[in-house]
């Protein structure tokens, strides 16, 4: 069974993902994130098979999401604009 792993390659918290998914036997198709960002559809497909708050698709931690204010913008962004 394989994966896709949307990932930045030198974020330690990826290569976490990654070793936990090779130490399960998966193999993940890596997608460089600067390169190539997921769809809305994918996107959406995560959040509805996840268990977990649409906020945890952010990178919390990251410049772009402290940058843009996102904190405070989700609090207001409907579910599609947040997508």
């Amino acid at each position: 069974m394989n994966a896709t792993l949307y990932h930045h390659p030198n974020c330690s918290t990826c290569k976490k993902a990654r070793a936990w998914l090779s130490a399960r036997g998966l193999t993940p198709v890596l997608i460089d994130l600067r390169e190539q960002a997921p769809s809305t559809e994918v996107l959406r497909d995560v959040l509805e098979r996840s268990t977990l708050p649409l906020r945890r698709l952010f990178n919390t931690s990251g410049q772009a999401y402290r940058a843009g204010e996102f904190k405070t913008r989700l609090e207001t962004m409907t579910e599609a604009e947040s997508l």
